[in-house]
């Protein structure tokens, strides 16, 4: 789109208010609640599916998100 990176990175910041890296990891973490919430995926599933390849970082960004770890929402959506 002939646009330097870094502008266009704060131009997405000013209107999404979101870092392209938090915009995206948001949608991940999305993915991956609706394949918990289905509940016929794992929580390791879920965060490969949702395309994390670090079980770790999933599970840190995943409750910074969504305030719960990856397994207590799974277990929250069994009940």
């Amino acid at each position: 789109i002939h646009v330097h990176p870094s502008h266009l990175s704060r131009k997405f910041k000013e209107e999404t208010g979101l870092t392209v890296t938090d915009f995206i990891n948001r949608k991940r973490v999305e993915e991956a609640a609706a394949c918990l919430r289905r509940g016929n995926v794992t929580v390791t599933e879920a965060a490969f599916m949702a395309g994390f390849n670090d079980l770790n970082y999933f599970g840190k960004v995943f409750k910074k998100i969504m305030s719960v770890t990856p397994s207590q929402y799974a277990g929250q959506r069994k009940k």
